[in-house]
């Protein structure tokens, strides 16, 4: 026998949030494979409003790996307004929900979507950090790898050149040892 769809409730406001939280907190529940306790300190959070940003993260996690894709976008689409909204605009905070939510749209096939967010988390981060941080790094990474998959080629190589010069000025080893990335010119 086929089992009815479930409809899924999302919190309608942040007065449920704040009883999510406190749920999550209180009882043990299994949310991602991880209990309740664990999550937060997994999740290495700082204050309620870092907590009410990943819960929504991680909800949205649940969702996916649950097959809810149209909640899961709604759900990554308010932890990025709750972001913005608590922490402003240019936190990296903001810049790492804006990458759960690109790299959600390229596991449902929303390549081109996610490009801009790519774009977005990286203006971000470009804003408060050095240009050779690991995360700028990994964030060009990120981007360069997504412009490759919808065909952007020739934006896909300034991003992997500007990648090498961040990683040879100190950033991080995130980039994919043995990937040649060079263009046709550099070879």
């Amino acid at each position: 026998m086929a089992e009815a769809p479930r409809e899924v409730v999302l919190p309608a406001s942040d007065a449920d949030i704040d009883h999510l939280v406190a749920d999550l907190r209180s009882i043990s529940v299994v949310v991602n494979g991880q209990h309740a306790e664990q999550l937060s300190s997994t999740l290495q959070l700082s204050g309620l409003t870092h907590f009410r940003i990943q819960a929504l993260v991680a909800i949205a996690g649940g969702l996916h790996e649950h097959g809810e894709f149209g909640a899961t976008d709604q759900l990554f689409e308010r932890a990025v307004r709750t972001a913005e909204e608590l922490l402003g605009p240019t936190d990296p905070a903001v810049s790492a929900v804006l990458r759960e939510r690109a790299g959600f749209l390229m596991e449902v096939g929303r390549a081109t979507e996610a490009v801009d967010l790519y774009r977005q988390a990286l203006t971000v981060l470009r804003s408060t950090l050095d240009p050779d941080h690991p995360d700028i790094v990994t964030m060009l990474h990120d981007l360069a790898l997504t412009c490759e998959m919808v065909g952007r080629i020739d934006e896909a190589q300034l991003l992997w050149a500007e990648a090498r010069a961040a990683f040879s000025g100190g950033g991080s080893s995130c980039l994919h040892a043995g990937t040649d990335r060079s263009t046709p010119q550099e070879q």
